[in-house]
Formats: C-alpha cells, sequence, structure tokens
C-alpha cells in the first residue's frame, strides 16, 4: 500500500494562473440523494414541503460544516497559525493559508495534513448524510404542521432570508 506523498495533496488558487495555490481539501457534495417518501409519510405534507424541509436541513448542515466542523478540526490540527476559508464558485474548496507548500513540507507536516484531510471528509460525510438530514428535519420539525414557523426561526438564526 502506497503512503500519502506530497503529490497526494491537493491545491487551490483563486488568483488566477500566477496566484499561489494552497493546500486545500475538496469538499463538494454532487447531489443529494434523499427519498422524500419518509418526509412526507411522517408528516402528511406534501412533496412540496418535504424538498423545503430537506433545503433547509441541506443549509444549516453547510452552515453547521462551515461554522462548526472546519473551526474545530482546523484548531485541533493546526492551531492559530493557519487562515481557513472556502472557496472555489460554489465554495467546493477549504483553503487552508500559513502552512507553507506542500512542495516544502516535511513528513510531520505531510502527516498531519493527511490526518486533517480525512477528518474534514468525514464531516462532509456525516453532514450530507441521509440520516443526518432526517434527523435535523425531525428535530426542527421543519415540515410538521408549525414548520412555517420553525423553518422561518431557524433560517433567521442562520442568517438566511425567509421569503
Amino acid at each position: 500500500m502506497r503512503g500519502y506523498t506530497r503529490e497526494d495533496v491537493d491545491t487551490h488558487n483563486d488568483g488566477g494562473v500566477s496566484g499561489p495555490y494552497y493546500p486545500a481539501v475538496n469538499v463538494k457534495v454532487y447531489g443529494c440523494s434523499l427519498d422524500l417518501s419518509p418526509i412526507m409519510v411522517k408528516y402528511a405534507c406534501t412533496e412540496k414541503k418535504a424538498q423545503e424541509a430537506l433545503n433547509i436541513a441541506w443549509e444549516c448542515a453547510c452552515e453547521d460544516f462551515w461554522n462548526v466542523d472546519v473551526m474545530e478540526v482546523a484548531e485541533d490540527y493546526f492551531g492559530e497559525r493557519a487562515k481557513y476559508y472556502s472557496a472555489g464558485r460554489g465554495g467546493g474548496w477549504l483553503v487552508v493559508e500559513g502552512l507553507g507548500f506542500p512542495g516544502e513540507w516535511d513528513g510531520v507536516q505531510l502527516n498531519r495534513w493527511a490526518m486533517f484531510e480525512r477528518a474534514i471528509n468525514r464531516c462532509v460525510a456525516f453532514r450530507s448524510a441521509d440520516e443526518s438530514l432526517l434527523d435535523a428535519i425531525d428535530a426542527n420539525l421543519w415540515a410538521g404542521p408549525i414548520a412555517a414557523y420553525k423553518g422561518a426561526i431557524s433560517a433567521i438564526s442562520y442568517g438566511h432570508a425567509v421569503a
């Protein structure tokens, strides 16, 4: 089995061809396969209401990932010496500045990055799992009879505009 190498570290650059490339983790999630039927049955709601509940759960999962998971994991592995942010057209890259460039890393730094990347990927998998999204819908009653009220309160608390 081949070990993790410097070539395994993804990098990202938002500054064009000549800008610096920083180590990054691809955190894109391609679609949600969650079947809306269990939500519709459990809450006796329409497909539209079930989809709205799923959308709110997804937005909250994304917010929790960036505002809780990333900060906690990054702090655990790199402390305050690095800067973390989302980049790319859809925000699908977690970019880390302040660690130097992967080509200059020693084995300890490379191993720390590999563990960080695995921890971040576990967070992405957890936040995007069907069970996590269903739990969020259940816990917040986003598809239930008071969904309009609860959804508005939850969306406001996450800084989302409510139509």
